[in-house]
C-alpha cells in the first residue's frame, strides 16, 4: 500500500488499468474454459447416451413386435394368412438386426460388453426355438407350439427383454450424470466468475481511492495563474484609452 501511495498519478493509473486487464484476460480464459467443459457435456450426451438409447430403444420394440407376431402366426389357421404373417416377422427381424448392427457397446465399459453378450445370446437361443416353433405352427400343432411359446421360448425371450431394458436403463442414467456433470460446471463457474467482476471493482476502487485529492489543488491554482497572465497580455495588447479633462 506505502509502494502503491509512492507512485506517480500516471504510474497509479497505469498500474489500475493493468489489474483491470489483467483481470479481464483471466476471466476470459477460465470462461472458455468452462464453456469447453459445458460443450464436452453437451456432445458426450448428443453423440453418444441418446443414439445409443435410441437404437436400443427401437431394438426392444422390434423384439416385443416380432413375439406378438409369433402368437399371431399361432392363432391364424391359414396358409396363406400364415405366410403374411411370416413376411412381417422377417422384415420385423431384419429392422432388429439392423438396429442392433449400429448399436456399438463401449469397449471400456464392463457392463455395456456383458448386456451386449446377453443380448447375443439370448437372441440365438430364441430364434432357434423359433424355428421348431414355425414347424408346429403350419401343421397347425397348436398345442405343442403353444406350450414351446410359453415354455422355453419365453425364458429366452425374457433374458432379452431384460438385457435390452437394462442397456436402456444404463445409457439413460449416464446420459443424466453427464448432464448434471455439466450444470455443475455452469453453476460452479458461475459464482467464480461473479467473484472475479467484484475482484476487478474492488482493484479499481483501491486504486482509484489511493489517489491523493490534494494534489489536484496546485494544478487548479496554476489554471488560475494562467488565466491571469492571459487577461494582462490582452490588457496591454489593447490598452484603454482615458477620456480627456
Amino acid at each position: 500500500m506505502r509502494r502503491l501511495a509512492s507512485l506517480s498519478i500516471r504510474g497509479k493509473l497505469l498500474s489500475a488499468f493493468a489489474a483491470l486487464a489483467l483481470t479481464t484476460v483471466v476471466l476470459g480464459v477460465f470462461s472458455i474454459e468452462r464453456l469447453a467443459m459445458v460443450n464436452h457435456s453437451a456432445a458426450e450426451i448428443r453423440d453418444t447416451w441418446l443414439p445409443d438409447t435410441g437404437l436400443l430403444g427401437v431394438a426392444a420394440q422390434s423384439a416385443e413386435q416380432y413375439r406378438v407376431l409369433q402368437a399371431v402366426h399361432l392363432l391364424t389357421s391359414t396358409p396363406p394368412g400364415k405366410q403374411v404373417v411370416e413376411a412381417r416377422m422377417a422384415e420385423t427381424l431384419d429392422r432388429f438386426q439392423k438396429t442392433w448392427n449400429q448399436y456399438k457397446p463401449d469397449q471400456q465399459s464392463a457392463f455395456e460388453l456383458r448386456t451386449a453378450e446377453i443380448v447375443k445370446q439370448s437372441l440365438a437361443a430364441y430364434l432357434a426355438h423359433t424355428t421348431f416353433f414355425l414347424e408346429l405352427s403350419r401343421r397347425n400343432d397348436t398345442e405343442a407350439a403353444e406350450s414351446l411359446y410359453t415354455g422355453s421360448m419365453q425364458e429366452s425371450f425374457a433374458k432379452l427383454r431384460d438385457a435390452l431394458s437394462a442397456g436402456i436403463n444404463f445409457h439413460i442414467s449416464e446420459g443424466a450424470k453427464e448432464a448434471d456433470r455439466g450444470s455443475a460446471v455452469f453453476y460452479s463457474a458461475r459464482y467464480l466468475i461473479g467473484g472475479g467482476i467484484v475482484l476487478s471493482l474492488l482493484l479499481w476502487a483501491l486504486s482509484v481511492s489511493a489517489i491523493p485529492a490534494r494534489r489536484i489543488a496546485p494544478d487548479r491554482a496554476h489554471d488560475r495563474r494562467d488565466a491571469s497572465s492571459v487577461r494582462r497580455r490582452q490588457e496591454r495588447r489593447n490598452p484603454r484609452h482615458e477620456p480627456r479633462r
